[in-house]
């Protein structure tokens, strides 16, 4: 797997840790599953401050991850546990107030709804995927589309 960063003087021994308000799962460390992936990262959110990138290769031991990509139950579960989070939230939502990305993962956190000895979850992001919930706003108030259902589609010849 792949780690984006600015490129800096000096290598980097262990990956950054990532703090962004807008992190799909929080804070943590991200890695992309192709390296094609990685570079746009890179190209496209990780120029500044040196105008340049690096991408760093590691092995992961995916052992403990939830696996909402090829792992069907484990995908099934994680829709899950994001619709409910969704819908537990939303009823204690004031008049008015819109949920944030940042509040479903604490949700998810705080109740302990991973699996036990969870490390990770592999997820596919498609942005352009329809299939979403409506647009809600990191804690910083930008909002943004958060896509956490696969866009599945099934071609077959037969009736």
């Amino acid at each position: 797997m792949f780690h984006t960063q600015e490129r800096r003087e000096d290598t980097l021994a262990v990956p950054m840790k990532c703090e962004r308000v807008d992190a799909w799962l929080g804070n943590g460390y991200y890695f992309w599953y192709e390296i094609r992936d990685a570079r746009h990262w890179g190209q496209t959110n990780k120029l500044k401050p040196t105008g340049r990138y690096q991408i760093y290769e590691a092995e992961i031991d995916c052992a403990n991850i939830l696996d909402a990509v090829f792992h069907e139950p484990h995908y099934r579960y994680w829709v899950e546990i994001i619709d409910f989070a969704i819908e537990e939230l939303t009823k204690r939502l004031p008049l008015n107030a819109v949920l944030t990305i940042s509040e479903v993962h604490d949700f998810i956190r705080t109740r302990k709804l991973l699996p036990e000895g969870c490390t990770g979850i592999l997820f596919e992001d498609l942005p352009e995927n329809d299939a979403r919930i409506p647009l809600l706003p990191y804690s910083s108030g930008r909002k943004r589309t958060f896509v956490y259902r696969r866009r599945i589609q099934l071609g077959t010849r037969n009736k």
